[in-house]
C-alpha cells in the first residue's frame, strides 16, 4: 500500500512508540488505510475499536491477522461474558413500569415514570461518573422522585434482575475496569469524535498505547452523548487533509461549508488531483441524502414510480406505523417493542409530547398527517425498493450515510435554512446544535465521488450569504426539535427551495465564486463552474 507524506509521518511516530497519537482525518482521507499501515509497521496484537457493526464488517480482510476489530459494545459484551438472552435492544417504558410494579403518580403515568428513569440511567451510562445522582436527573418530568426511580432501576439492572440495554452493559464493563478476553499490545480508536465519556474512560482503563483517529467536523451524535475524544485526550497531533474520495471541486465546496463551523478546521481539506469532481445537477443514478426520515419519505413519494433503495430499509417504520394505526383504531393487539405497553393512542400521544423521543414524535406526526393512508403509502414505497445496485435512486438520512460514498449525490431540502446556521448563537447549547447541523451538511456533501448537487442551504453556506429568493426551511433540524424561526413544513416549501437551488446553480454561480476562491487561490473546475463557465 502506497502511503502519503501525511500517512508516513503518522506511521513513523507510531513506530517510535513515544506515547499516544491523535490523527485529525478529513472526510475520505484514509483513516482505515492509515490504521492498516500502523498495524503493519508495528506487528503486535492490536485491538481496534470501531464505531458500529457496519464499520466492523467493512474492516474484514483489510487488517493483518494480528489485528482484532470490535465495537466498544462488542468488547464489553465479551469482556463481561454476556449471553444474547441477557440483553434487550430497547426497553418499552410501559412494560418496564409493569415489571417494576410502578403505578401512576399525580400528573405522571407509570410509563412516563419509567421513561424518566431510563433517561437518567442513560445519562449516567454515557458518563464516566461512578454513581448515579442528581446530576443525571436534571429537568426530568418527575422532579426529585425521578432520581429515586432511576436509582431503583439502575440497582435492578446492575444486579442483572432486568435485561440490560446496550448502554447499560457498556457502563458496567467500564465500572468493572474494562476487562478484555485476550492480551493486546496497543489500541486503535476509530471515529474518536463520536466517542462518549464512558468509552474514553474505558480506553484509559484498558491502559494501552492508543492511536485516536477521527474528524471533529463529522461529529453528528452529540444528542446521544458524543464528545470529541481528540479534544479530551493527550497525544501528539497529526493531520490527514487530502481526501481520496473526491477532487478539489468538492473539497473547495466543503471548505466553504466548514467556514461557518463554531471552530473551523486549522488546515483546509484538499481533493485528489486525479479526480474530476464537479458541482451541478445530478444525472442518472444517484443518492439523495436527507436530514430527517420525514424528508426521506417525501423524497420517496416524489420519485414514484422509479425503483429506489433505502439505506436501512423501511420495514421497521412499516411495523411502527402499523402498530400506531392499530392503537389509534382501538386495536392494540400485538405491538412492536417500541409501542408495547401503551394502552391506547392518547397515551402514546401524551408520551411522545412529554418526552424527547424523536422516533415517537415522528410517528405521531406521520399518523396525524396521513391517517389510514399511511399504511398503503409505506407499502407502496416498500414495493419499489430494490437492492442498491438495481435502484435508480438510493435514499438515506445523513446519519445513515456516514461511512458510505456514491458517484453522484443530491442533498435534499429538509435541512435547516442557511440563515439559521450562519450566525453564531450566544447560548452554548444552541451554538453546539448549530455546529452539529453544519457537520451534518458537511458529512452529507462529502459522501460524493464525482458529481454533487447541493441544496439551497449548502449553496448559501458556500456563498457566505442567503440565496436570492431563498425559501424557508422545510422541516425542523431534528425530529422532535423545535423548528427554527420562520420554518414551514410543507411540500411547497421543499419544492420552492429546490427551485432556488437549481436556479442558483444555473444562473447565479458568479456570486458563489468569491467565497470559494478566497480559501483556494488555484482555479479548479469547481471555481470555474461556480463562476459561470462549465469549460
Amino acid at each position: 500500500m502506497l502511503a502519503s507524506d501525511e500517512q508516513r509521518a503518522i506511521v513513523d511516530a507510531w513506530r517510535r512508540g513515544d506515547g499516544d497519537i491523535k490523527t485529525v482525518a478529513a472526510a475520505g482521507a484514509g483513516k482505515s488505510s492509515t490504521l492498516v499501515l500502523q498495524a503493519e509497521a508495528v506487528q503486535q496484537p492490536l485491538l481496534v475499536l470501531v464505531f458500529n457493526r457496519q464499520n466492523r464488517l467493512d474492516a474484514r480482510g483489510r487488517f493483518p491477522p494480528w489485528v482484532v476489530t470490535r465495537t466498544a459494545n462488542g468488547a464489553a459484551f465479551a469482556g463481561l461474558g454476556l449471553r444474547r438472552e441477557d440483553v434487550v435492544d430497547r426497553h418499552s417504558p410501559p412494560e418496564l413500569a409493569a415489571a417494576l410494579g410502578w403505578s401512576a403518580r399525580v400528573g405522571l403515568s407509570a410509563g412516563l415514570r419509567a421513561a424518566d428513569a431510563l433517561e437518567a440511567v442513560a445519562r449516567f451510562c454515557r458518563s464516566a461518573d461512578d454513581r448515579l445522582d442528581e446530576r443525571h436527573a436534571v429537568a426530568l418530568l418527575g422532579g426529585a422522585q425521578a432520581l429515586a426511580d432511576a436509582q431503583e432501576l439502575w440497582s435492578r439492572l446492575s444486579e442483572r434482575r432486568l435485561p440490560l440495554g446496550h448502554d447499560h452493559y457498556l457502563k458496567l464493563w467500564q465500572m468493572a475496569g474494562a476487562p478484555l478476553t485476550r492480551r493486546f499490545g496497543a489500541l486503535g480508536f476509530d471515529e474518536a469524535q463520536d466517542a462518549n465519556e464512558v468509552m474514553i474512560e474505558a480506553a484509559r482503563l484498558i491502559g494501552l498505547r492508543t492511536c485516536w483517529i477521527g474528524d471533529p467536523w463529522q461529529q453528528i451524535y452529540r444528542w446521544r452523548g458524543a464528545v470529541d475524544a481528540l479534544e479530551r485526550v493527550d497525544g501528539e497531533t497529526f493531520h490527514l487533509t487530502r481526501s481520496w474520495r473526491f477532487g478539489q471541486a468538492v473539497a473547495d465546496f466543503a471548505n466553504g461549508l466548514l467556514r461557518h463551523a463554531p471552530r473551523p478546521p486549522e488546515k483546509p481539506l484538499r481533493g485528489r488531483e486525479d479526480r474530476n469532481s464537479t458541482i451541478g445537477p445530478v444525472t442518472g443514478r444517484h443518492a439523495v441524502v436527507c436530514r430527517t426520515i420525514s424528508g426521506l419519505l417525501e423524497e420517496a413519494l416524489a420519485t414514484d414510480p422509479l425503483p429506489i433503495s433505502v439505506v436501512g430499509g423501511v420495514e421497521e417504520l412499516q411495523r411502527l406505523a402499523a402498530g400506531a394505526l392499530d392503537l389509534k383504531a382501538g386495536r392494540p393487539g400485538r405491538l412492536p417493542t417500541a409501542l408495547a405497553g401503551f394502552a391506547d393512542w392518547a397515551e402514546l400521544e401524551d408520551f411522545a409530547g412529554a418526552t424527547d423521543s424523536a422516533e415517537l414524535k415522528l410517528l405521531v406526526r406521520l399518523v396525524e398527517r396521513h391517517g389510514r393512508a399511511l399504511r398503503p403509502l409505506l407499502a407502496g414505497v416498500a414495493a419499489r425498493c430494490r437492492p442498491a445496485d438495481q435502484a435508480e435512486i438510493e435514499l438515506t438520512t445523513a446519519h445513515r450515510a456516514k461511512g458510505r460514498e456514491w458517484d453522484q449525490v443530491r442533498l435534499a431540502e429538509d435541512f435547516p435554512a442557511a440563515t439559521d446556521l450562519m450566525t453564531p448563537a450566544a447560548d452554548p447549547e444552541a451554538e453546539a446544535e448549530r455546529g452539529e447541523e453544519i457537520n451534518l451538511i458537511y458529512v452529507s456533501a462529502s459522501r460524493v465521488r464525482f458529481l454533487l448537487q447541493p441544496n439551497s442551504t449548502a449553496l448559501a453556506l458556500a456563498a457566505g450569504r442567503p440565496l436570492e429568493g431563498s425559501s424557508p426551511a422545510a422541516a425542523p433540524a431534528r425530529a422532535g426539535a423545535a423548528a427554527p424561526k420562520g420554518v414551514r413544513s410543507d411540500r411547497e416549501a421543499v419544492r420552492a427551495r429546490r427551485r432556488d437551488a437549481l436556479e442558483t446553480l444555473a444562473k447565479d454561480g458568479p456570486g458563489l465564486a468569491p467565497a470559494v476562491q478566497e480559501r483556494t487561490p488555484r482555479r479548479t473546475r469547481a471555481t470555474r463552474w461556480l463562476g459561470g463557465s462549465q469549460s
